[in-house]
C-alpha cells in the first residue's frame, strides 16, 4: 500500500521541475532529504540535459546534514542499480527505489540498463560531489578566485571560532 501525502504533487514537481533553482523549507522529519535526492536523481539520469555530480551544487547549514545527505545519495544510486540490474529481491522492500525505476522509465524512456549504468557512474563520482555546507562551498570558490574575491590565496578556513573572535573584538572597540 502507497501512502499519499496531501503535498505529493508539489513534491513531485520539486524533484521533476528542470528549468528552475527550488528552495526547500519545512520541518524536521517532513522528507526534505528525500526530496532532494530524488530531485538530484532526476538532474543526473534525464536523458537530454542530464547533469553530473561535478555540475551540480546541494548545500546545506551542517556537516551533518550534508554527510546525511550525500551518505543517502550513496545508497539510492547502490540500490537504483542493483534494483535495474535484477540483484535485489522483492523481500528486499526498496520500495520508493522501485518507484523511482518506474518514474525514470516512464518520465524519461530509460531502460533497466541505462538505469544501472549511470547509477553505477554516478556512484564511483559520488566523491567529486559538492554536495556541503555553504561554508565549506564559499570557501572551495574563495580558494579557486582568491584574487577576484580579494582574499589571500593562503587563507584559512575556520569553524568560526577565528570569526567570533574577531567580531567580539571589534564590537568591544
Amino acid at each position: 500500500m502507497s501512502l499519499s501525502l496531501a503535498d505529493q504533487a508539489a513534491r513531485e514537481r520539486a524533484a521533476t521541475a528542470s528549468n528552475q533553482n527550488i528552495v526547500v523549507t519545512a520541518g524536521a522529519g517532513t522528507g526534505k532529504t528525500t526530496l532532494l535526492i530524488d530531485r538530484l536523481i532526476h538532474l543526473l539520469f534525464r536523458p537530454n540535459q542530464r547533469l553530473t555530480l561535478g555540475q551540480i551544487v546541494a548545500l546545506t547549514f551542517t556537516n551533518k546534514a550534508a554527510n546525511e545527505m550525500k551518505a543517502r545519495l550513496r545508497q539510492r544510486l547502490q540500490v537504483m542499480q542493483e534494483l535495474a540490474r535484477g540483484g535485489l529481491s522483492d523481500k528486499d522492500s526498496k520500495v520508493h527505489e522501485s518507484k523511482v525505476i518506474r518514474d525514470l522509465q516512464e518520465i524519461y524512456g530509460l531502460t533497466d540498463q541505462q538505469i544501472a549504468d549511470v547509477a553505477e557512474q554516478n556512484f564511483y563520482d559520488l566523491e567529486s560531489a559538492h554536495i556541503e555546507t555553504i561554508h565549506s562551498f564559499a570557501g572551495y570558490v574563495l580558494r579557486l578566485y582568491p584574487v577576484e574575491a580579494g582574499v589571500d590565496p593562503s587563507f584559512q578556513e575556520d569553524d568560526g571560532k577565528q570569526f567570533s573572535a574577531h567580531f567580539h573584538g571589534e564590537w568591544n572597540r
